[in-house]
């Protein structure tokens, strides 16, 4: 009997060890907190997560979904001693992102994404974990989303909130505690004047003289699930005191607006023709930057290389060429050039997202030479357009010499069969959309199948871009419109599907009306379909 007795004080004791255990550490962890800052801006995502343990140390691991993988651009972590290193890894189901060594106290944590929205029945979506999916539980958790500037309306935001505007509209979300590893996904679509871009190279010269003189060669990409048209244009948003001098692409002059802000100056360039999404689009602005900003003078000068001057817009790489004049000695510079030669230096530096108030850490410290005299940038540029103009001229004519009959044919079935392939890939697309919202297939297998589909499609439009270009039958080019406004109108419905389903799955659309809907996308498929064909075909029985 005292046996027995003994044994359940033990097993009591035992038991009020592991809940007073259980108590602390849920106390614990509720002194942790974790605030996420969601920022969407027209030709980026930047996700803060500020979070903050302050009962011991940890090792933190933060978990992004393997369908985000090639939206990641910049990775980043502080906390109050500087920078942090963080080591990506991937398994089958996630990007990890781990911050080498234990934190107690703040870790900041930054992610920047492009490519981050989509175009769903001219509305821009964008999708994310709401909260920050970690190793650890948090004792509280708050999101803030911000939506671009230019946001005309909220549409859909799941899961359901209220929406407040100051400045900027902005939603909230509370968890508390947040448990480990929670995965809750943000899927919203909203209306915006925006035309979301992301420049793949900048070959930039900085000359300096008496001020400083710039010249970028830049070549954009469109990730807008549309076109960017000529006559909206391409913005660029750059510091207060530039002076813009010239634009032009590789056939001459390009018009282009100027409009100050109270924040900067915005630069809206337009192109000579509609850049379709996926498309490249190379062009050149030349530029000065105020002196002062950038050039601390004396008898040694140093010179805080300009980095900053296409702001906002994230630049996978930027080659940097500073051109001194004759005679500068070139005595000290930071970090490690690509290049170094007497009056010259070349920095070479990959994946960026220039903001004005954050100064270039690459220093050039110089003994100044003599200042060279500037040819006008008109003379410049009219040689340019000339030369350009005549080359052009030459190789249309050699062109059209050399291309024979058989050769225009081949063309044109070419054109015919990747017109064919592509209107295949959005029946597959139909199809899939159909899968998904009938709930065979999940989201995030929806995603993948989309994202595989787009891509053949993207693939498909280069290879016609190519081979277009080669046609120079009128009656060809204008049958070859025609089919492009078909598919831009196939493309359109095909959002119009894909947002029709997101509706009913989350339950925001009586069934009456979602039939409705459904019935008439379908007639409208079934249309454009038809005169998809039909166009095709006469495309090919064209006399050229």
């Amino acid at each position: 009997m005292p046996i027995k007795k003994s044994l359940a004080l033990l097993i009591i004791l035992i038991t009020i060890i592991q809940v007073a255990s259980t108590i602390k550490t849920y106390s614990q962890e509720v002194n942790s907190e974790v605030n996420r800052v969601i920022e969407i801006n027209e030709n980026y995502a930047k996700i803060v997560d500020e979070i903050n343990i302050s009962w011991r140390e940890v090792n933190i691991t933060q978990y992004i979904p393997k369908q985000y993988s090639d939206t990641i651009f910049i990775v980043k972590a502080y906390d109050e001693n500087g920078e942090r290193s963080v080591i990506l890894e991937e398994d089958e189901d996630n990007i990890k992102m781990v911050i080498i060594g234990e934190i107690k106290g703040k870790i900041i944590l930054e992610v920047y994404l492009i490519k981050h929205l989509q175009v769903l029945a001219n509305l821009y979506v964008f999708q994310y974990p709401l909260y920050p999916i970690l190793n650890i539980m948090i004792g509280e958790c708050k999101t803030t989303i911000y939506y671009p500037k230019e946001t005309v309306k909220v549409n859909t935001i799941i899961p359901l909130a209220n929406i407040t505007k100051n400045g900027r509209q902005k939603v909230e979300y509370y968890q508390s505690p947040l448990p480990q590893e929670t995965k809750i996904e943000l899927y919203t679509s909203f209306e915006a004047k925006i035309t979301p871009i992301t420049v793949d190279r900048i070959n930039r010269i900085v000359s300096i003289t008496q001020q400083i003189y710039v010249k970028d060669s830049i070549l954009i990409r469109n990730l807008s699930g549309g076109k960017i048209s000529k006559s909206n244009g391409i913005k660029l948003k750059m510091p207060m005191g530039t002076e813009v001098k010239y634009v032009s692409d590789p056939l001459g002059k390009l018009n282009y607006f100027i409009n100050v802000t109270s924040e900067n100056l915005e630069c809206t360039v337009y192109p000579r023709i509609d850049i379709q999404s996926g498309w490249t689009y190379e062009f050149t602005i030349e530029y000065t930057i105020p002196r002062e900003k950038y050039i601390v003078e004396g008898q040694q000068e140093t010179l805080n290389t300009p980095i900053n001057t296409i702001l906002e817009t994230p630049i996978k790489q930027l080659n940097i060429t500073i051109e001194f004049p004759s005679g500068t000695k070139i005595i000290q510079y930071t970090d490690q050039p690509k290049n170094i030669m007497e009056t010259k230096i070349e920095y070479q530096i990959h994946k960026l997202i220039a903001i004005e108030t954050k100064p270039s850490a690459l220093m050039v410290t110089y003994i100044p030479g003599s200042m060279p005299i500037k040819i006008p940038t008109t003379i410049i540029a009219y040689a340019t357009i000339i030369i350009a103009l005549a080359a052009s001229t030459y190789i249309k004519y050699k062109s059209t010499r050399r291309e024979t009959k058989v050769r225009r044919e081949e063309y044109i079935k070419a054109i015919r069969d990747s017109y064919m392939e592509e209107k295949d890939e959005y029946i597959k697309l139909k199809e899939l959309i159909k899968r998904y919202g009938e709930g065979e297939i999940d989201r995030k297998q929806y995603m993948e199948g989309k994202s595989k589909i787009k891509a053949k499609i993207e693939n498909i439009k280069r290879k016609l871009t190519e081979i277009t270009v080669k046609i120079e039958s009128e009656q060809a080019k204008e049958k070859i419109k025609e089919i492009e406004e078909e598919l831009g109108k196939l493309d359109a419905l095909m959002s119009r599907m894909e947002e029709l389903e997101n509706k009913k799955l989350s339950k925001t659309i009586r069934r009456i009306e979602y039939q409705r809907l459904k019935d008439t996308n379908e007639k409208t498929y079934n249309r454009i379909i038809r005169r998809i064909e039909a166009k095709i075909n006469e495309l090919t029985e064209i006399k050229i």
